[in-house]
């Protein structure tokens, strides 16, 4: 016994004590107990009171967790890492971008703790559940002024809006009709109704000038030669354009010239005959 008279039976986890006594001499004292040894209450935590939805791409925000006392840890674990987030850590997590490449909905599992003292809380867990985005693809074409292109976006999604209207047929549905009169971009968002998630993705219509021609020609000098010639003007100097005409009804092998400084390409070495269906493509 200590200069105060008493002995401490220390080390002792929570449990419930019997049957203490002393024995002095072959004499044992009176018998105490029971007694109960607790261990202090574990710590509060306060996690998200609902799941975290958010679309791929998109940040969580913030994600904070509380404990009380607050100077408690605070554990967590995470069921799937393909969403961008760490399989473990501590405290609140920092947003981040949530990643799903799938076409269906990725869910992770988030379980957290608070420990102090060695006591250890209840596990609390929600989800942060990330949506798809649509995965699309649109063409691009080029087209000649005056004609129209038919714009497809390939994909799965539930709604389609295209800007600006200029030239199109319409602005909604996945596929339009374009006949802008210049060079146009349009913007196409798809979306899914039941999550709002959506993607931009863009489809330029190049669109060529068509040219506007008109011939002149001249015979051939001497009877029997190949000395006429049909003179293209009004074209583009310094252009290539696709030369296409036919002779007596037949036609020609197509060829590749480019227009001379004054707009004009020349159709040489021409025999007496009748030309028709002269063109140019650029």
């Amino acid at each position: 016994a200590s200069a105060q008279g008493t002995i401490v039976i220390s080390s002792l986890t929570a449990s419930t004590y019997s049957d203490i006594k002393v024995v002095l001499n072959g004499c044992a004292s009176n018998i105490v107990g029971p007694f109960s040894l607790s261990d202090p209450n574990p710590p509060a935590l306060t996690i998200p009171a609902s799941d975290i939805v958010v679309c791929a791409g998109s940040s969580t925000g913030a994600i904070s967790f509380t404990a009380n006392p607050s100077t408690a840890s605070i554990n967590w674990i995470n069921n799937n890492a393909s969403i961008g987030l760490p399989l473990s850590g501590s405290g609140s997590i920092i947003g981040f971008t949530a990643i799903n490449n799938t076409t269906s909905v990725a869910t992770a599992r988030i379980t957290v703790t608070a420990t102090q003292s060695g006591c250890t809380s209840a596990a609390q867990s929600f989800n942060i559940v990330v949506n798809p985005r649509p995965q699309v693809t649109v063409n691009s074409p080029t087209i000649c002024s005056g004609e129209s292109a038919t714009l497809t976006v390939s994909g799965t999604a539930d709604n389609y809006s295209w800007s600006p209207s200029t030239g199109l047929n319409t602005t909604t549905g996945n596929t339009v009709i374009a006949n802008p009169t210049t060079t146009t971009v349009y913007s196409i968002a798809a979306s899914f109704t039941a999550t709002a998630c959506s993607t931009a993705i863009a489809s330029t219509v190049t669109v060529n000038p068509t040219p506007s021609i008109t011939v002149s020609t001249s015979n051939p000098t001497t009877c029997g030669s190949a000395t006429g010639s049909i003179t293209i003007s009004g074209l583009n100097a310094g252009v290539a354009y696709a030369v296409n005409y036919s002779r007596n009804g037949l036609t020609q092998v197509p060829f590749i010239r480019t227009a001379s400084a004054q707009g004009t390409i020349v159709i040489s070495s021409l025999t007496a005959g009748t030309y028709n269906d002269i063109r140019v493509i650029l």
